[in-house]
């Protein structure tokens, strides 16, 4: 490998994989990861913000990208993802470190130009025996052999067929471009918020689908008649690096899983429904207009989001919650009823100025004791979204990313939202 720094993308959708490769590449001066991107669509922005200074040199890709629940990476992954990089960097390598084993996969991948892989485990000496080779211009398929034959056909469909899908696309493009510059508002209100937020979901939907349904190429796999994979010998070591000097209590950084990502489509998907209360008791928010009350809750939403990263600047420590809890809720209802009447809202009655938001305010210790001191599990839902700590449920505790942790999470969400509100 040469003297010259090699910049490099890390494209993989586990945040504790790509913690500890990027640690072990710490240690060799002429390697620096320059960004990462747990998405098709963040890997995409990645590079397009880098792409002046032309600060990437190599992009290494976990193939087998988690299940397409996140609007933001649903439309790319996979083999799709490879051929946008190669339609748009050409001259950027690509190198495959993936847990994907299988051989038409591989192949395809290596079809579209891919050029090198290495499976997830093993040494890092391999690894950087591939980055060097692939920089250097020459591929690292040496465990592959017996592949099956594989064709890619670019240009498989008429020219009227390509230009009528490739319209529709920029169409696409277009209109995200709209919401995007719309959400970008800093005077947009919360209602308009949610408005162009669930627009901007639509769309990339949509455009999923319509790559689903109009293939903009076709790869043509023909079986080998052996088996298509030379055994993997087994690896030296495996990749086990320890993350950097930290405390394990200490807060995971933003959206270092797409876990929280989907919860927070869940969330807005459901303050953009008929917000009915289904439950049979009455609820103090069920007087309002359903615009009003989707705004209600959405701004608590956005205030325990937004309280959430406060606490996870902080470095706040687990074994702290307990003793701040009480302070946050408090900040959370005060910061809410502020945000929605207005700090300096005014009421004129019987020539009387009422200062609503005073009052409001001035009855925190009766809200404290009826509602907030009420409201459960509060402090395993901060460990959840702050460490990732798992959720006990009927005696039973389930780590942080399976669905029943992510079910209760939303559950518990949805319930202090409610409860402030």
């Amino acid at each position: 490998m040469s003297d010259r720094i090699t910049h490099i993308l890390l494209i993989d959708d586990d945040p504790v994989f790509r913690l500890g490769l990027t640690t072990a590449l710490q240690a060799f001066e002429e390697l620096l990861v320059v960004a990462e991107a747990d998405t098709g669509t963040e890997a995409l922005s990645r590079l397009a913000a880098l792409e002046a200074t032309n600060s990437v040199d190599v992009a290494i890709l976990e193939l087998a990208l988690g299940p397409p629940n996140s609007s933001e990476g649903i439309a790319l992954s996979g083999l799709p993802l490879c051929q946008r990089l190669q339609q748009e960097y050409p001259n950027l390598p690509i190198l495959l470190l993936t847990r994907e084993s299988k051989p038409t996969v591989l192949a395809a991948a290596q079809a579209l130009g891919v050029n090198g892989y290495c499976p997830k485990g093993v040494a890092i000496a391999t690894i950087l025996e591939a980055i060097g080779q692939i920089i250097e211009g020459q591929s690292y398929w040496q465990t592959l052999s017996n592949l099956p034959t594989i064709s890619y056909k670019g240009a498989g469909f008429a020219p009227w067929y390509q230009q009528w899908r490739n319209s529709g696309f920029q169409q696409f493009e277009a209109a995200l471009a709209q919401v995007n510059s719309q959400l970008q508002n800093p005077r947009l209100s919360n209602w308009d918020w949610l408005f162009w937020t669930g627009r901007r979901r639509e769309l990339l939907v949509a455009r999923w689908l319509a790559d689903q349904l109009l293939p903009a190429s076709i790869i043509l796999v023909e079986p080998s008649r052996e088996s298509s994979l030379v055994p993997m010998p087994k690896p030296e070591s495996s990749l086990t690096v320890a993350p950097r000097a930290q405390s394990q209590l200490s807060p995971k950084a933003p959206l270092v899983d797409r876990t929280f990502e989907r919860t927070f489509e869940r969330t807005m998907v459901k303050l953009q429904s008929g917000l009915s209360n289904l439950s049979g008791v009455p609820l103090e928010i069920d007087i309002l207009q359903v615009e009003k009350r989707a705004e209600l809750l959405g701004l608590v939403f956005q205030t325990f989001e937004a309280l959430v990263e406060d606490l996870r600047l902080s470095e706040v420590k687990l074994e702290h919650l307990p003793q701040k809890q009480q302070l946050i809720l408090k900040d959370l209802w005060e910061a809410s009823i502020t945000d929605f009447f207005g700090k300096y809202y005014t009421l004129y009655t019987d020539n009387t100025q009422l200062e609503v938001v005073t009052i409001l305010l001035g009855n925190y210790p009766i809200v404290k004791k009826e509602i907030i001191d009420k409201i459960p599990l509060v402090i395993d839902l901060l460990a959840h979204r702050l460490f990732e700590k798992s959720l006990v449920i009927d005696n039973v505790s389930y780590p942080a990313q399976t669905p029943e942790a992510i079910q209760r999470s939303e559950f518990l969400l949805d319930n202090l939202i409610i409860q402030i509100a």
